[in-house]
């Protein structure tokens, strides 16, 4: 089976198997590094996800596994990259920072919840989601520049 994983540590082909680790695992951050990710926040006063832990049987996954972390909000980029290596037969895996950076986070949010609870994608938040969401629910207050954080449904923070 084939997979690919895409982020900002670039494009890469490898078993599928070899990056799941990666996934159900620590944070990618501690993965790649080593190191405790210093900006996140404290994930104790967050509300859990709906699904903390899927156990995921290689038998649903499809013939490939795609893996994209990192969107930041890109949400034209990340259907560029879907219409060139997404088909029907391609599981999709997202791995953290949907938001942030980019103009259409929401859209990102919007894109990847639909995937998830419509067509088995899988997703895990990541440190910017983590600030975006303490940010929604008035748990972080400083003058972070996130100005999509108004336009997310209750159904985007609940999700």
């Amino acid at each position: 089976m084939e997979s690919m994983f895409i982020s900002a540590f670039g494009l890469f082909m490898k078993p599928w198997r070899q990056w799941i680790t990666y996934i159900m695992g620590s944070q990618m951050f501690r993965a790649f590094t080593g190191q405790r990710n210093p900006v996140l926040l404290m994930p104790e006063k967050l509300p859990p996800p709906p699904n903390r832990h899927v156990r995921y049987d290689s038998r649903i996954l499809k013939n490939k596994v795609l893996i994209i972390g990192d969107i930041h909000g890109c949400y034209d980029e990340l259907k560029e990259l879907l219409e060139k290596y997404h088909d029907e037969n391609t599981s999709l895996i997202f791995v953290g920072d949907l938001v942030n950076k980019g103009p259409k986070s929401v859209e990102v949010v919007q894109y990847v919840r639909n995937e998830v609870e419509n067509n088995g994608a899988l997703c895990v938040r990541g440190n910017h989601d983590d600030s975006a969401l303490a940010k929604a629910l008035h748990i972080k207050t400083n003058s972070d520049p996130s100005s999509f954080i108004h336009r997310l449904s209750r159904q985007d923070i609940n999700w």
